[in-house]
């Protein structure tokens, strides 16, 4: 059985009178791959702000993980939301004086409510996971490097580690 892990209706989103998006039907099913590909302001971006739920829909419906963003949230659903996707964005969001291993870490911290992750205090499960996920990317000589000095490929590679830390559903 396929579910459905996205599912638009009937999407608009119009700022300052402008239709950014117009999307009649769109359905995604679970380990389905897909690309999304535009020119620049077609609508890539705010497509994502709105999967994710930092922006609302004009009108219609969105659907992402069994939840419905065409409807207000609560933080705490919201948070969880976002704590399923993945994603990597262009500009990396990553702390460039922590250590490659301490950013993929990061992706871990939607699992943990506890003041410990603020001070590097993880799990040593966790600190395995970073490893791994940082050998999967084929970063594992870079783990104790500071993010700043590495290069940018490899900066979106410790992005991608970060990412693969997270554990989401939908990336």
């Amino acid at each position: 059985m396929n579910v459905h892990v996205i599912k638009i209706e009937n999407l608009r989103c119009i700022i300052d009178g402008r239709t950014i998006l117009d999307i009649p039907e769109l359905s995604i099913v679970n380990g389905e791959r897909i690309a999304i590909v535009g020119h620049n302001g077609a609508g890539k971006s705010t497509l994502l702000k709105l999967l994710t739920g930092f922006m609302p829909p004009t009108s219609g419906k969105l659907t992402v993980l069994g939840r419905s963003l065409h409807e207000r949230m609560d933080t705490e659903n919201l948070r969880a939301l976002r704590s399923e996707i993945g994603q990597v964005l262009q500009g990396l969001h990553q702390v460039a004086r922590l250590r490659a291993i301490d950013n993929v870490l990061i992706g871990c911290l939607g699992r943990y409510k506890s003041w410990r992750s603020l001070f590097g205090y993880y799990p040593q499960v966790e600190i395995q996971l970073a490893h791994a996920a940082l050998a999967a990317v084929g970063l594992t000589e870079y783990a104790q490097l500071r993010t700043d000095k590495l290069s940018g490929g490899e900066r979106q590679r410790v992005a991608i580690a970060r990412l693969l830390m997270q554990q989401p559903q939908l990336i």
